[in-house]
């Protein structure tokens, strides 16, 4: 068990039973397995989140009550003011990915792949649905740049990164390209310095053994990478991070952090502010240090250092349902922490966040709900606003994205809604356009062939030209 306390040293715990006594520098060195968080109980937001009954927190809004809207583009949002927000159109065709042959595509990622953020990279996973038990899915990336001019004739070429990593990823811009974290056959593996438009495929690092899914990974200028992966137990679901350095010789790779525990499945998302790093995850009852764990229904949030300090700066939230998506997105200000859970029954409930750099809450938690798919909830940057992104079925006319911009003070300033073709069969992802006024949405729908999806929303909002 490792103890962090800023510029002390600490404690740690090596299996079996043997204690040593690291600095903090000497920490990021040796490892530790499992950290014991620090509370920081002289934080002011400590305690902000309710219990019980699945209301809105104490001190908190609720903002939903506000009309579905109807079929058509540009329809309402869930909450807010229909009347008084922009409107958020489609002018495009979908964008679809070309030469996919009979390969299906399965959660088509969006991140910003060069420094000016012009282009932009679909990330998916690709697998041939065949009789065998475990067909291996391809993960592979696809580079355009949709803020100037819309592609009109798909997406392509399209090139490989991984042979078995298509199946839990996730992306991060990086200098001159991007980089992934991905699982392949049991193994945790990052792979920096990927540039867009390029069939070169760059050596990967193992960062750990037996992760069952990618959370995230958050870039710090090239030199450093925090990233988040769920390791499965039999349970607990353990959420671990890991600081990755960039050294002389390669990358190097400390062992994992467990900061969460719960007996269902977990959830974590990571943002950078300033010079540290912004952390919000679920975990169980009791899961301080996974003796004991229930299901996923603290929402926490965690400063990490880089020197590998995690300290636990307050509960966001907690309420019956376990949490279903959890993201973190950075603002100018701080960061945004949106959250769903489950429901038995009617439309799962949402909480929105907003903290400034250094974790302390400035807004919320606010409640709000979307119709269906808890786990599929969205979320980006828009110019230092919050965009969200969730699904909708409405009888007879199938399904539908659906988007909604919110500003600071998180009131609803647009909205938008786009019909598929077919059911939609994965999560939606979300990116927003440098000048803060478009935003693409990516996912795949179908039904007797999966293929990915991507659209482009052009919102009329106000403030913005």
């Amino acid at each position: 068990m490792c103890v962090a306390h800023a510029g002390r040293a600490v404690w740690v715990y090596l299996r079996p039973v043997t204690w040593v006594r690291l600095t903090l520098g000497a920490l990021l060195i040796g490892g530790c397995g499992r950290a014991s968080l620090v509370p920081a109980s002289a934080s002011p937001t400590a305690g902000t989140g309710g219990e019980g009954g699945g209301a809105a927190p104490a001190g908190s809004s609720s903002l939903s009550g506000g009309a579905t809207g109807g079929a058509g583009e540009g329809a309402a949002g869930i909450g807010g003011d229909a009347s008084a927000t922009g409107i958020c159109t489609v002018d495009h065709p979908f964008a679809w990915l070309t030469g996919t042959g009979s390969f299906f595509q399965h959660d088509p990622t969006l991140v910003a792949s060069s420094d000016d953020a012009e282009s932009v990279t679909l990330v998916s996973g690709w697998q041939i649905p065949e009789p065998a038990q475990f067909p291996p899915t391809e993960l592979r990336h696809t580079s355009f740049s949709p803020w100037s001019s819309w592609p009109v004739d798909g997406l392509g070429p399209t090139y490989l990164a991984d042979l078995n990593g298509g199946e839990s990823f996730v992306a991060t811009p990086d200098i001159g390209g991007f980089t992934l974290l991905f699982r392949d056959v049991g193994y945790a593996q990052f792979m920096p310095g990927l540039v867009p438009g390029s069939g070169t495929i760059p050596d990967a690092t193992v960062v750990f053994q037996a992760p069952s899914r990618a959370h995230f990974i958050v870039n710090r200028g090239g030199t450093e990478y925090l990233v988040g992966y769920a390791m499965a137990g039999d349970p607990p679901d353990q959420t671990a991070i890991s600081l990755v350095k960039k050294v002389v010789d390669g990358y190097f790779v400390p062992l994992p952090v467990t900061i969460g525990c719960s007996s269902d499945a977990g959830n974590a998302g990571a943002a950078l502010a300033g010079d540290h790093y912004l952390v919000a995850f679920s975990r169980g009852s009791g899961a301080e240090d996974c003796a004991a764990f229930g299901a996923a229904e603290h929402v926490m949030l965690a400063r990490v250092e880089s020197d590998s300090t995690v300290i636990v700066l307050s509960e966001l939230e907690a309420a019956p349902g376990s949490v279903a998506a959890l993201r973190v997105v950075s603002s100018p200000e701080g960061a945004w922490i949106v959250w769903s859970r489950q429901s038995g029954s009617g439309p799962p409930p949402v909480w929105i966040a907003r903290v400034d750099v250094e974790g302390q809450l400035v807004l919320g938690p606010l409640q709000t709900e979307i119709p269906a798919h808890a786990e599929w909830l969205a979320a980006t940057d828009l110019g230092g606003w919050l965009a969200l992104g969730w699904a909708e079925h409405e009888e007879n006319l199938g399904d539908r994205v659906a988007i909604e911009v919110r500003d600071l003070d998180g009131n609803v300033v647009g909205h938008g809604i786009h019909a598929l073709d077919g059911p939609l069969a994965s999560p939606i992802s979300l990116l927003g356009s440098p000048s803060g006024t478009s935003l693409l949405a990516s996912w795949s729908e179908g039904s007797a062939h999966v293929a990915a999806r991507v659209v482009r929303f052009d919102c009329d909002l106000p403030g913005r030209p």
